[in-house]
């Protein structure tokens, strides 16, 4: 092999393995950059289920969307500057429409939890499910986004994340969240910001719990048109 052959060579291994992006077969409009193998294929996976949950309601999911998995993220909008930025497992940026993502196995996992749970690659994948929830009901909203409220979005999002992920880890969730899931919100104004920002764990086992009680996809396409008062923005 030639010198500068395998120069070049090297360098496109190197690339590829630090930047590497695919596309999704049957999504092209599906682009992952950074990701590893398993996190390429749990986003395939987690966009298949995405895809097919809001087909159900005659949604669909053919805007572009572009993944960024990172070493690290942090709670977007804080000055870069700051020392004690807050690292977040991911978030999807309503300007670009794009996902950023920490990595399954990154170093900065290892104190996260969600529910009690010891933080694993399955886990790390159902918030997946809940980042690309964010992507549908924004694109679904278009101009108009704004006016669903925040807390809303974010019941969206953890309501079909808890639906979609794997039974078993479904189970496991609700069971060690007996009490909360036996106190639903009885009301929509009940998710709000602030039993939101108290402990959105519980906030996702309790809205979960409700949206099941009033009526599933069929509350939800109904919150997304418009239909139930009580979940604008105010």
């Amino acid at each position: 092999m030639k010198p500068l052959f395998f120069l070049l060579w090297m360098v496109g291994l190197l690339f590829s393995a630090t930047t590497w992006a695919a596309n999704c077969p049957g999504h092209p409009q599906l682009r992952i950059e950074g990701g590893t193998d398993l996190e390429v294929q749990e986003t395939c996976r987690s966009f298949k289920k995405i895809t097919v949950f809001f087909a159900e309601m005659g949604i669909k999911t053919d805007d572009n969307l572009t993944l960024h998995f990172k070493d690290i993220v942090y709670l977007p909008g804080e000055n870069e500057n700051t020392e004690n930025r807050t690292p977040v497992y991911g978030y999807f940026d309503t300007d670009t429409r794009e996902i950023h993502l920490m990595h399954f196995a990154s170093p900065d996992q290892e104190h996260r939890s969600a529910w009690g749970l010891t933080w694993t690659h399955e886990l790390a994948s159902s918030f997946l499910l809940h980042e690309m929830t964010h992507l549908v009901v924004t694109s679904y909203l278009g101009a108009d986004f704004k006016r669903l409220a925040r807390p809303w979005h974010e019941a969206i999002a953890y309501a079909v994340q808890l639906e979609l992920m794997p039974v078993a880890q479904q189970k496991e969730v609700l069971s060690r969240q007996k009490d909360l899931v036996a106190d639903p919100f009885t009301d929509v104004r009940s998710v709000n910001i602030m039993s939101y920002a108290v402990d959105p764990d519980a906030f996702a086992v309790r809205v979960f719990a409700a949206i099941k009680k009033w009526g599933g996809r069929e509350f939800i396409k109904k919150v997304l048109d418009n239909q139930i008062p009580g979940t604008e923005e105010e």
